[in-house]
């Protein structure tokens, strides 16, 4: 059973049943440039020793969008899925330091329902059985580790059922569908997602709360990616 710590900000031990599906596969349009590897801010904090009292001193380090997304999900699964462009070379070094399953998606026709089929076809290729998937955009970098963690705990609860978080009432990501959809989900297309197949299908969605903002907050623009919470 899947356990959240008490301090609710990281899972005790990754999901083996779960896999993660990070969708990295886009164009970036209306940013303008591969966003994906463009600089984003975030805290960090380096301990430094004197006359044996330990300080707590804080830091911002500036590291590519993709890579900030991936060191927030990857600790939590024991397989991550990763959807990139056909003919990807822009990412593929930042990617060698991160275990994660590389996927390239067909080179036409693109969308975001291509990219979960792609990775849907993977998964139904292979011998070993995944009870959900956790769908993640790769522009999304605010989800919280103990929002992941809640839903791995649903997901516990809910085998049969879709799970999407929800802040102040409006659903986000990253979006829990379970395996008997995968078929289903190997037949989508182009920007076709996964909200009406779950419909569709008459799978029970069940929407849970969070007190996590990041569920929401995508980057599209540059002007984005400078105000980006933390």
């Amino acid at each position: 059973m899947v356990k959240v710590s008490s301090k609710g900000d990281i899972c005790q031990s990754p999901s083996s049943g779960v896999v993660a599906v990070i969708l990295a596969a886009g164009f970036s349009k209306r940013f303008g440039a591969d966003k994906r590897l463009h600089p984003i801010e975030t805290p960090s904090t380096e301990n430094k020793t004197e006359n044996n009292t330990q300080n707590s001193t804080k830091n911002t380090d500036c590291k590519p969008l993709l890579q900030t997304t991936l060191e927030s999900i990857v600790p939590h699964f024991n397989k991550v899925l990763l959807v990139h462009r056909y003919l990807d070379d822009n990412i593929s070094a930042l990617l060698e330091d991160y275990p994660v399953i590389k996927i390239a998606a067909p080179e036409h026709p693109i969308g975001l329902g291509v990219s979960l089929a792609t990775a849907a076809k993977h998964l139904l290729n292979e011998t070993s059985q995944s009870k959900h998937i956790m769908v993640f955009l790769a522009d999304m970098p605010n989800i919280k580790s103990h929002t992941i963690c809640t839903l791995l705990a649903e997901i516990e609860n809910n085998a049969q059922a879709a799970i999407r978080p929800q802040y102040l009432g409006q659903a986000g990501h990253p979006v829990c569908i379970p395996a008997s959809l995968l078929e289903s989900l190997s037949e989508l297309n182009q920007d076709e997602g996964a909200a009406k197949l779950i419909k569709q299908s008459g799978t029970r969605l069940r929407l849970v709360d969070v007190d996590d903002a990041g569920v929401l907050f995508d980057i599209d623009t540059p002007e984005q990616g400078k105000s980006r919470q933390t």
